[in-house]
């Protein structure tokens, strides 16, 4: 019982290691594409414009979809660990710290789709 928690926690903590990695990247995104932003009209006559919105766009784009592959990870380690083990009454906290992780997951991605959605009707 012992080594499927630390294997179950260890799974946690990848998903909350995607999970700061992709906030990471949104932020950072976004940073650089409303830093930038005031700078559009400067740097359209350079030519340069499009480079910082693109990154930033990439930036959000790529750290939304990162929350959709932690959460497959999680879920499909999850499984594969219950499988392994031959758990097949998972434990109630167990199943109450996977709804945590999920929703956690949930809120992280719909940030990254609205971030997007804006820096995209900004365009």
């Amino acid at each position: 019982q012992l080594s499927w928690q630390r294997s179950e926690l260890s799974n946690l903590r990848t998903l909350l290691a995607w999970a700061r990695t992709a906030v990471s990247m949104i932020g950072f995104g976004f940073t650089i594409y409303n830093f930038y932003r005031g700078f559009l009209e400067e740097l359209a006559t350079a030519g340069r414009a499009n480079g910082a919105r693109n990154l930033g766009l990439a930036l959000v784009t790529a750290g939304t979809l990162a929350m959709l592959v932690a959460v497959w990870n999680y879920w499909s380690t999850n499984k594969a660990l219950a499988r392994l083990h031959g758990v097949l009454d998972i434990p109630e906290e167990f199943k109450q710290r996977w709804i945590y992780a999920y929703l956690l997951s949930a809120v992280l991605f719909l940030i990254g789709l609205i971030t997007l959605v804006f820096m995209l009707r900004q365009i």
